[in-house]
């Protein structure tokens, strides 16, 4: 008896652990063609660049500094844990892994303005990814 009585209050007193993402995924797509563009990046700084409609294949790649990326990881911490989905016809999104779910934010309609946490840390990586040189992914496949 003792010994459910310690776990039941183990168990609930535990701290509250967020999501720690290996990665996460910006994009915006949408429009008459409905393509999307997105970039992943990894928690090392190395940053996928892919597109598609309905599967992205990821073509080029390319390396922000890893103290960069660490920030923007960090900022992601500030997204709530529940998703915001309201895309327009043109729509931007931000993607984060955890465990077995992914968190997502799709933002677009004029109707509902984007979470500011998330608004900002788009913003903050779209502005790292603009000047970035990006090289196209060797084919292993041949």
């Amino acid at each position: 008896m003792r010994l459910l009585l310690f776990l039941f209050v183990f168990i609930f007193t535990l701290p509250n652990v967020s999501c720690q993402s290996d990665y996460l995924v910006f994009g915006m797509g949408g429009g008459f063609t409905g393509e999307a563009t997105q970039y992943k990046i990894t928690r090392k700084g190395r940053v996928y660049k892919g597109s598609g409609v309905l599967d992205i294949a990821y073509t080029m790649t390319g390396k922000i500094k890893k103290s960069d990326a660490r920030k923007l990881f960090e900022e992601s911490e500030s997204l709530s844990d529940t998703t915001f989905c309201y895309p327009g016809n043109i729509y931007y999104y931000i993607q984060k892994a955890c465990e077995n779910d992914t968190l997502t934010y799709t933002w677009g309609e004029v109707h509902f303005e984007v979470p500011e946490p998330a608004g900002m840390l788009y913003k903050n990586a779209m502005s790292r990814f603009t000047d970035l040189t990006f090289k196209p992914i060797k084919d292993t496949t041949k």
